[in-house]
């Protein structure tokens, strides 16, 4: 889920949901954020919520896979630099120097 914090997040998902819904490379099937465009733009004005257990890196952890989650997390942080929650029923996830750390809520 992302959340705007500021003017330039507003314009930021503007340009994001535009592309879901009427871009050339979106799916045509149903609105869809393609990572790529996540990669390739400044998102320093959103902020992203993780999903808690039902996001991408609370389904690995969930399921065992470490690695895939601390991959995700890292996605996910130099997507939204200081700007990557967790849920509010799960503890905060930080990725110092490669290696997932939680901290009690």
């Amino acid at each position: 889920m992302l959340i705007i914090r500021n003017d330039a997040g507003y314009l930021r998902l503007s340009e994001l949901l535009t592309a879901a819904y009427v871009g050339k490379d979106r799916n045509v099937h149903h609105a869809e954020l393609n990572p790529e465009w996540l990669e390739n733009g400044d998102n320093s004005g959103l902020i992203c919520l993780s999903g808690a257990h039902y996001g991408e890196v609370g389904v690995n952890l969930l399921n065992g896979n470490e690695d895939a989650a601390r991959a995700a997390a890292l996605k996910y942080a130099a997507w939204f630099p200081r700007c990557v929650l967790s849920g509010a029923a799960t503890p905060a996830l930080s990725v110092p120097n490669g290696r997932l750390a939680f901290q009690a809520a």
